[in-house]
């Protein structure tokens, strides 16, 4: 922030406008979007130290402003994007955007977005009107050693259009990359759409959009009668905790999830919770 000149950025529509005009878009974006908190965002041509500290205040809540109205011209159907949101929010509303139809989004960033309050805007957006198809980590090394945070590899694909139930993977590895990645691991992720644990590199954790849906949405009080029946799609997100519970959580949570499938219910589905009690 801070270091970048006055024309140091795209207008992706003019400095790309054949791939724009002639194929709607770019069939893939590749990205390792900057680790840059909220509290921290600004315009990066503007300099902390020409300004008050009220001007500088009121500087980054002008940009952080503008970054929302972008977000929401790029996307009509996103009405509020989280104040708290870190700055790779923005970006992958932007990176979607540059998509064809049918194009892929291959991001590596922050995990956070998994798991806190910032990143349920995004997992509904991406659950209602992308497809997203894996998600990856790493359980045994960090992707880069030398930043104190923990990443994940995250591909999308901007569907032809609203897409129907699909199967999203969560991968962990449990060995580095280097010692893993090879072609006969990548054609078996590919081709397995059942949970597997006992393997020693990775294990994956298959979810259906649908179940992923109903584990993010809260039923109105005034829609408790109609339950699931209501459309889906409808219900409000509430957010869910993808890293924690698919990428992270031991393996005997999972064979919990298979083993009770169709007999587990939701505790908020059969009790009233109440400051931590349940009646």
């Amino acid at each position: 922030i801070g270091s970048k000149t006055e024309k140091d950025y795209f207008l992706w529509e003019i400095d790309f406008a054949e791939v724009f005009a002639l194929k709607g878009g770019f069939d893939l974006v590749i990205g390792n979007p900057p680790y840059i908190r909220q509290e921290l965002i600004a315009p990066p041509t503007e300099h902390e130290k020409n300004y008050s500290k009220n001007e500088w205040l009121e500087i980054k809540k002008q940009y952080k402003e503008k970054l929302a109205t972008a977000v929401k011209t790029s996307w009509p159907q996103i009405k509020k994007i989280n104040k708290k949101s870190d700055l790779y929010i923005y970006f992958y509303y932007q990176g979607l955007s540059l998509l064809n139809k049918g194009g892929l989004l291959c991001f590596i960033n922050l995990n956070s977005w998994l798991d806190v309050g910032y990143g349920t805007g995004l997992q509904e957006f991406l659950l209602k009107y992308m497809k997203p198809i894996c998600i990856i980590d790493n359980i045994a090394k960090r992707s880069f050693k030398q930043a104190d945070v923990n990443t994940v590899i995250v591909l999308i694909q901007r569907p032809d259009e609203k897409p129907q139930d699909y199967l999203m993977k969560f991968i962990a590895f449990k060995k580095p990359f280097d010692e893993v990645i090879n072609p006969s691991t990548i054609k078996r992720i590919s081709q397995t759409n059942k949970p597997i644990f006992d393997d020693e590199d990775f294990r994956l954790f298959p979810r259906t959009k649908t179940e992923l849906l109903k584990e993010g949405v809260e039923i109105p009080t005034d829609r408790e009668d109609l339950g699931f029946n209501y459309p889906i799609d409808k219900l409000p997100y509430v957010g869910n905790k993808w890293g924690g519970k698919y990428l992270r959580a031991p393996e005997i949570y999972f064979k919990i999830l298979e083993k009770g499938k169709d007999k587990l219910v939701r505790l908020g589905d059969i009790a009233e919770i109440r400051r931590g009690f349940t009646t």
